[in-house]
This record gives structure tokens, sequence and C-alpha cells, in this order.
């Protein structure tokens, strides 16, 4: 059975907020004042990869926990310190399969991913079959950074990154320092919600994917954060309620 068309999944997971210019065509905002102040009211798809990124205690977890609580998917939460222990919890969440994992681990990590993949083709296949609404579910990876046997091993989150959206999977990518993130989970955001970024190196790298002036990602105030839609700033907004 052929895979649903991207068109076809929307139908089922709501259309993306219209892209902008293109990047080519529009200077980045130079510092955090040339970024609009938005509402923190902006649509994910179950299909989009997200990518949160900031330093330590900038709010990256208290975003990941809200997006897990509130958006009606299904979770593959992959924890690494405990930051989302509160979700192995499966009254309080049957939506989410937790599992604790050591990053560095790949005989861990790749029979999940490959659960996610056969889970995703398995019920794609059964709904159009039986004309039901697709299925979505989201792959939640905290500390990103930290999964560094990528560099030597063919990996299956390649296939959800890139592929799985054709089944109705997405994900959520957290991590502190960029430059040592998987390149395809960067290159498949659909959205990247930046909080502020003191490392020179990471902010080199954010500002040339996003087209912002390093300054912008140094200076937003604690618990705010960029909203990035296709590479461009769309908005900034601050956790109502950090925890």
């Amino acid at each position: 059975m052929s895979d649903p068309s991207r068109e076809e999944l929307a139908e089922h997971v709501g259309a993306a907020p219209e892209a902008r210019d293109s990047r080519d065509s529009r200077d980045g905002p130079a510092s955090v004042a040339d970024v609009p102040k938005e509402s923190a009211e902006f649509t994910i798809r179950c299909i989009d990869g997200v990518y949160i990124d900031g330093k330590r205690d900038s709010g990256k977890t208290v975003l990941t926990r809200h997006l897990i609580r509130t958006l009606p998917y299904k979770f593959w939460v992959l924890d690494v310190i405990g930051n989302l222990e509160e979700f192995k919890d499966r009254k309080a969440y049957p939506n989410v399969e937790y599992y604790l994992v050591n990053p560095h681990d790949a005989s861990q990590v790749e029979p999940i991913f490959q659960k996610i993949l056969a889970e995703g083709r398995r019920m794609t296949d059964y709904q159009k079959k039986n004309g039901l609404p697709i299925q979505c579910g989201m792959l939640v990876m905290d500390e990103a950074d930290r999964y560094d046997y990528f560099t030597n091993v063919k990996s299956d989150l390649s296939d959800i990154v890139n592929l799985a959206r054709n089944y109705g999977i997405g994900y959520i990518a957290t991590a502190r320092r960029t430059a040592a993130v998987a390149k395809d989970i960067l290159a498949n955001a659909d959205w990247l919600l930046i909080f502020r970024n003191v490392f020179k190196r990471d902010q080199k790298i954010l500002a040339e994917w996003i087209d912002v002036e390093p300054i912008t990602l140094r200076d937003l105030d604690e618990h705010e954060f960029l909203i990035i839609y296709h590479g461009e700033a769309i908005g900034r907004t601050k956790l109502e309620h950090p925890e």
C-alpha cells in the first residue's frame, strides 16, 4: 500500500502556517527588538519537526512538558536524565510511551526507533484501508545533543526525521549544544523554538541556520524564546508560568 501524501495527512492534522518569503529575499533581525512579540499560540502538527534549543534552565524542559501535556497526539518519550519522568505514569498519560535511555548506547535506542517506524507504517496502512483518520504521533528526544553514537552508526532516527511524516509521525528534540545535534534533526525541523543561547559556536550555527544575528540569541530574556517557522523568525514570546 502506498504512503499517504502530505496533502492527505494535512486533511487529518491541520494545515501548516502559510510560509513567508524565502530566506534569500530577506534580512534577518539584527536584535531581539526587531522580532515582533507574539502570543505563544501557534499550531504544531504531529507530522512537524520541532527543535527546542537554549542554555540550562532557559525553559526548554518546561516548554516540552507543556507540548506533551496539551497536544492531542501519541508520544514516544526518550528521557535521558529524568526531566520528563512525570510521563511514565500511564494512568495519567495513556497516550505516552516513556523510555529512560542511555543516549550513548545504540542497542537501547535503536529498537525504540524501529518500533516507532513499524507502528507508524502498520497503523497508516490499516487506517487507509479502512478509511479512518490517520493516527498521529511524535517522538520526543530530550538532550538530543547527547546521542553521539549517530556519527558512527547508521541510525533509524534518520528515517524518522526524514520519512516518518509519511506515516503521521513527527518529532520534538531539545538540546543545549546545537553543534552536537544530528544535522538531519535541524534540516527537517519545521519549527525552531530558541531560548537564550550563550555558547558562541552554537550561536554562530543557529544564526546562520535561521538568519539572525548572534546577539539576538544572546539577549533573549529569561524564559523568552524565538518562534522560527521554516527559517524565519515570526515572533518571540515568554513562558507564562515557568516551573
